[in-house]
């Protein structure tokens, strides 16, 4: 599972709409000890569900060029409450910076991504 969640750079994030219907997309993420952080876009859904919202349901999927077999991917799923962090820890930052290209990451930052 560690190997998993460590080659792989985006997650399925399934959240709950205002009409409590459930909504799938993906995110980037990085995981640091036991916990997910995903980057979110203000443009995206589940940005606004996970607002009204905290429970939703994440997964980590094996690439499909990377599988034996498309019927048995290598997963791993999570119930999670999200949690929004207002100032994020520097060492947070780092880890997207060193997973997903810090001069991507810069960009980022510069739009309405949180």
């Amino acid at each position: 599972m560690k190997n998993l969640i460590n080659n792989q750079k985006s997650l399925m994030i399934s959240s709950l709409n205002e009409n409590k219907l459930p909504e799938i997309s993906y995110a980037p993420f990085v995981m640091i000890d036991k916990d997910i952080y995903v980057y979110l876009s203000k443009a995206a859904n589940h940005y606004y569900n996970l607002a009204n919202d905290k429970n939703c349901s994440v997964m980590i999927i094996e690439d499909e060029k990377d599988s034996k077999t498309i019927f048995a991917r290598k997963r791993v799923s999570f119930e999670c409450e999200a949690t929004k962090l207002e100032n994020a820890d520097g060492a947070i930052y780092n880890k997207f910076d060193e997973v997903h290209d810090s001069s991507m990451m810069m960009v980022l930052k510069t739009l309405d991504f949180d």
